[in-house]
C-alpha cells in the first residue's frame, strides 16, 4: 500500500466534508474547508521563511484554533512541530530550543510576555491576519514516510529532558491502527482536554481530524474544571473521550455518579496504570465501551490497545497493527515475563542529539527479531490468551538495606487492596540520610490502616512494608495528568 500522509489524508476529509466542523474552542469554531485552506496559508508563511524538510518548528500558544492550524501547517510545510508548554520555566524553554536546533517559534496572543526568540519569533494570530491573500503562495510540499513529523520532550533521567523524534509514517500508522482497532466509523464528537506536550493529544487533534471528527479543544479555564468540563460534554453530545486514570479521578471528585460522561459511548485510557478498581466505577455509571491503552512517547502514542469494558483483568491488549513485541527475561532470553521490547512501524528515530542515549534504548536483537526494537524499561508478563498485562517499571527499583525492591510491585499489591483508589511508593530519608519506603493513598470510603498493613504483609516480605503510611484526599499531578512522585516527596 503507498504511503500517504497525515496532511494529505486531513485535506481529503475536508474536501469530502468541507462545511463540517472541524474544531471548537473559546465558543468559535472553524470547518474542516476553512481549517485546511488557513493551514495552506500558514505552510506557504513558513517556506518563505526558509522552513524546509526537518526543520524544527516550536509551538508555544494557549489552547485555540490557531495552535491546531499551527500543527498542520509546520507538516504541510514539511517540517516537524515541537510542542511547548508556555508555563514551562525559561531555562527549560531555552535548552529545548537550543538541543532541538529550532528555528522558528510560533506563539499567539495568549502566549505570555517576556519571552522571545529573536525575530525568529511569529504571532499566527498576525501572520493570518492577511488571509486568505496568502494562500496563493503556498506549494504543496511532498513528504516522504521517514520524514521528521514531531519532536517531544519528556523527562530524562540526567535531570534534562530529552527530544524523542517521530516520523510521518508512524504518525499515519497510529492514525489509522487505533480506529481500526476499536471499530471507530468516521465522525464523532470528541472532547480534548490533553495538552499539546503530551504524545497523546495526537489522538485528540490529528487521528480526530483525519477521521472526520468534530473537535471540542477545552481552553485553559476549562481543563482544569470538571464541572466545566461536564458541561461541555453534555451541552455538546461528545461521545469520544481520552483521559488519563488520574483526570477520571477528578470527575469523580465532584460527580460521584459520573453523570457528566453518561452519553460517553468510547472513553480511552492510557498515560498511567488504569487500576481495575477504577474500571469497575467507571462501569457502574457508564456504558461506553472502555479501552485501556498503552504505549511510550518513543513508540507513538500507543502500541498496545486492550478492550477491558468486560474483562476481569485491565491488561494492555495485543499490538495494534505493524506493532511487534517481545518479552525478554534478565538472561535476554524470550519469556512470558520479563521488560516488553517494542517493534514496528511506530518506533521513533531516537532522542534528538542524543546518540548514545538512543543507542541505549534503541537496540538490535538479531536472535529475535530484524526490527529496530525500543527497550521500554517495563515489566509485562503474557497472559494465557495471549494479552499482555503491565506489571510496573523496572527503574523503580532501590536497594534499602542491601535489599533490592520494585517500587511497583509493593504499589500493585496495594492497589489489590479492596476500597484503594490510588497509590503511589517513594523513598524519603531521615536526619541521618536513612532511607526508607513511604506509602501514599487515596480511598473511595474509609480503610483502616492498620488492616492495609496487615494485608501488605501477608503478601509481601517486610523490608518490604512501608514504614509510614499517608491518606490523601487527592494526588498531585503533573501537567500530562500523571501522578508527581516528585511533589508527593516534598508534601509528606
Amino acid at each position: 500500500m503507498s504511503f500517504q500522509s497525515i496532511t494529505n489524508i486531513i485535506s481529503q476529509k475536508a474536501a469530502d466534508i468541507p462545511d463540517a466542523v472541524a474544531i471548537v474552542c473559546n465558543k468559535e469554531g472553524i470547518s474542516y474547508k476553512d481549517l485546511d485552506r488557513k493551514s495552506n496559508a500558514f505552510a506557504g508563511i513558513l517556506i518563505q521563511r526558509g522552513i524546509k524538510k526537518e526543520s524544527v518548528v516550536g509551538i508555544m500558544m494557549t489552547r485555540s484554533i490557531e495552535m491546531i492550524i499551527a500543527m498542520i501547517g509546520i507538516l504541510k510545510a514539511g517540517a516537524a512541530y515541537m510542542p511547548i508548554d508556555p508555563g514551562c520555566p525559561a531555562p527549560r524553554i531555552e535548552y529545548m530550543i537550543d538541543d532541538s536546533n529550532m528555528e522558528l517559534l510560533l506563539i499567539n496572543d495568549g502566549t505570555k510576555d517576556g519571552f522571545i526568540f529573536d525575530e525568529k519569533t511569529i504571532n499566527i494570530t498576525t501572520a493570518l491576519a492577511e488571509y486568505p491573500s496568502l494562500l496563493e503562495d503556498f506549494t504543496k510540499t511532498d513528504i516522504c514516510p521517514e520524514d521528521l513529523a514531531y519532536i517531544l520532550y519528556t523527562s530524562g533521567s540526567t535531570g534534562k529532558p530529552k527530544g524523542v523524534m517521530i516520523e510521518h509514517k508512524s504518525v499515519t500508522n497510529i492514525v489509522k491502527a487505533i480506529p481500526e482497532f476499536m471499530g471507530l466509523e468516521d465522525g464523532g464528537k470528541l472532547l480534548s482536554i490533553t495538552k499539546i506536550v503530551f504524545d497523546i493529544f495526537v489522538i485528540e487533534s490529528l487521528l480526530a481530524l483525519a477521521h472526520g471528527m468534530e473537535i471540542y479543544l477545552a481552553n485553559e479555564r476549562e481543563l482544569y474544571n470538571p464541572r466545566l468540563l461536564g458541561k461541555i460534554i453534555v451541552k455538546n453530545n461528545i461521545n469520544i473521550i481520552q483521559m488519563t486514570p488520574s483526570t477520571v479521578q477528578y470527575f469523580l471528585s465532584c460527580d460521584k455518579e459520573l453523570n457528566y460522561l453518561r452519553n460517553i459511548e468510547t472513553m480511552i485510557i492510557g498515560g498511567e496504570v488504569f487500576p481495575k478498581s477504577l474500571r469497575d466505577q467507571i462501569k457502574k455509571h457508564s456504558t461506553a465501551k472502555i479501552y485501556n491503552a498503552y504505549g511510550p512517547t518513543e513508540a507513538t502514542v500507543y502500541c498496545l490497545v486492550s478492550d477491558v469494558t468486560d474483562k476481569g483483568i485491565v491488561d494492555i491488549g495485543k499490538p495494534l497493527s505493524n506493532y511487534t513485541t517481545f518479552i525478554i527475561n534478565e538472561n535476554g532470553e524470550l519469556d512470558n515475563k520479563g521488560e516488553l521490547y517494542i517493534g514496528g512501524v511506530g518506533v521513533a528515530r531516537g532522542y534528538i542529539n542524543k546518540p548514545m542515549l538512543t543507542e541505549e534504548n534503541f537496540v538490535f536483537l538479531p536472535e529475535i527479531s530484524s526490527d529496530r526494537l525500543y527497550k521500554t524499561g517495563d515489566l509485562v508478563e503474557r497472559l494465557p490468551d495471549g494479552s499482555i498485562n503491565y506489571l510496573y517499571r523496572l527503574d523503580y527499583q532501590i536497594k534499602i538495606s542491601g535489599y533490592r525492591i520494585e517500587l511497583g510491585e509493593i504499589e500493585c499489591v496495594i492497589m489489590e487492596y479492596d476500597n484503594i483508589k490510588q497509590a503511589a511508593v517513594v523513598v524519603k530519608s531521615d536526619n541521618d540520610n536513612n532511607q526508607y519506603l513511604c506509602a501514599v493513598y487515596s480511598t473511595y470510603n474509609e480503610i483502616s490502616e492498620s488492616d492495609l498493613k496487615k494485608y501488605l504483609k501477608s503478601k509481601l516480605p517486610q523490608y518490604m512494608i512501608p514504614s509510614i503510611f499517608v491518606h490523601t484526599e487527592k494526588m498531585p499531578v503533573n501537567n500530562n495528568g500523571k501522578i508527581d512522585r516528585n511533589a508527593l516527596k516534598v508534601s509528606i
